[in-house]
């Protein structure tokens, strides 16, 4: 069992489409680096709600390794990836 605090989210799948091609926006960025990849459209897989936090979630398609995936978070005003 995992707590709370070991930072671990809890996933809720709210959305999951496999029926149609889902785009999404996410801003690329690596904070551990401080580098800026901008922004790419890359395939939604899956919309998700971290249940520890409350923060909104994708599962998108890497755009750097295909068929691999990345998570994006929703922070301010859009959707964002650290590749941290």
């Amino acid at each position: 069992m995992v707590d709370s605090s070991d930072r671990v989210c809890y996933i809720k799948t709210i959305v999951r489409r496999s029926d149609t091609m889902q785009e999404l926006t996410v801003h690329f960025v690596n904070r551990g680096f401080r580098t800026d990849d901008g922004y790419k459209t890359v395939g939604l897989k899956q919309l998700e709600v971290c249940t520890f936090t409350g923060a909104p979630e994708a599962v998108i398609d890497n755009p750097y390794f295909p068929g691999d995936t990345l998570r994006a978070r929703f922070e301010g005003s859009e959707w964002v990836c650290d590749l941290d």
